[in-house]
């Protein structure tokens, strides 16, 4: 896969997923880039408080079409986003998904 003229490996390892997704978050001006980022949703996040779902910081790599759905586990399908979020959004998909697969109680 290309994007822009660079190669983008189809399948990545964990810490290049984090530096990728990392590398698409927004800066916020007076704060070090390489530790303070803000999510799509303008959630603020660190580095360091990656998976970390006790801090108010925390985030994670999330499928912005969930794999539940189809969605691939590649660098496009790939973001950065704060735990309380993801969680939220994570939970809803993945629950409509299974009761499209007749799951979460059967069929009804």
């Amino acid at each position: 896969m290309s994007l822009g003229g660079a190669s983008i490996p189809q399948t990545l390892t964990l810490e290049q997923k984090k530096a990728h997704v990392w590398s698409m978050c927004r800066t916020i001006p007076g704060y070090d880039p390489s530790i303070w980022r803000m999510d799509c949703n303008d959630a603020v996040i660190r580095w360091s408080d990656h998976g970390n779902r006790q801090s108010d910081y925390g985030w994670e790599v999330d499928h912005i079409i969930p794999v539940v759905v189809g969605g691939g586990d590649h660098a496009m399908n790939l973001r950065a986003l704060h735990w309380r979020t993801n969680a939220t959004a994570g939970g809803v998909l993945g629950g409509l998904a299974a009761l499209g697969r007749g799951g979460l109680g059967g069929n009804r």
